[in-house]
């Protein structure tokens, strides 16, 4: 929903009440009203929107999927440390492909433990796992969000990878795959 109200804060009602968070401002500013119950929305949410891109081909022997090239467009508000931002992005992608194409927490339902119980047995993407990857930002400073104009990354990095591989492998194989990590049994 993103509507919002903009305040004025007035030197002489200020000091009536305390400061409180402003859902449109993003930070702690003075309100010139009490806060009441009212038809009005009053809060304001705002998203870090990204998009992603995967190649991706299937060994046609052994029905193994490995991308070969990705990416993604962040839209995170003003950029702060770009370095930092892009590497935020890069791990995001290698652990976004872990989820889609390695990583399992696979069940022995005769002993009712786990096979992979410790990092041995687990995978998890190594550097020759993953492809060459292109990561772009788009820099619209968002002062709704925050005084700074910046907005997170964090786990969106991730997020977007799985489907965006899974969407890539119906674009070759022409089979929906709806449920990660993508494996042999589920291409065959």
């Amino acid at each position: 929903m993103h509507t919002y109200r903009r305040y004025r804060s007035r030197q002489s009602s200020a000091s009536k009440f305390p400061p409180r968070l402003s859902h449109d401002q993003g930070a702690f500013l003075p309100s010139h009203k009490p806060s009441r119950l009212s038809a009005e929305p009053c809060v304001f949410f705002r998203f870090t929107e990204a998009d992603y891109k995967t190649y991706t081909r299937v060994d046609r022997d052994l029905m193994e999927p490995r991308a070969t090239r990705g990416g993604g467009v962040f839209n995170a508000g003003r950029i702060v440390n770009a370095k930092t931002a892009h590497s935020q992005a890069i791990g995001g992608f290698a652990w976004g492909l872990g989820q889609a194409l390695l990583e399992a927490s696979e069940m022995d339902h005769s002993l009712g433990r786990y096979v992979s119980k410790d990092l041995v047995g687990y995978h998890v993407p190594v550097n020759a796992d993953i492809p060459d990857l292109d990561m772009s930002f788009i820099e619209e400073p968002d002062f709704h969000s925050s005084p700074i104009g910046a907005r997170g990354l964090g786990e969106l990095t991730a997020t977007g990878v799985g489907p965006a591989i899974a969407n890539a492998l119906f674009h070759a194989t022409g089979k929906r795959i709806r449920d990660l990590p993508i494996t042999l049994d589920k291409l065959i």
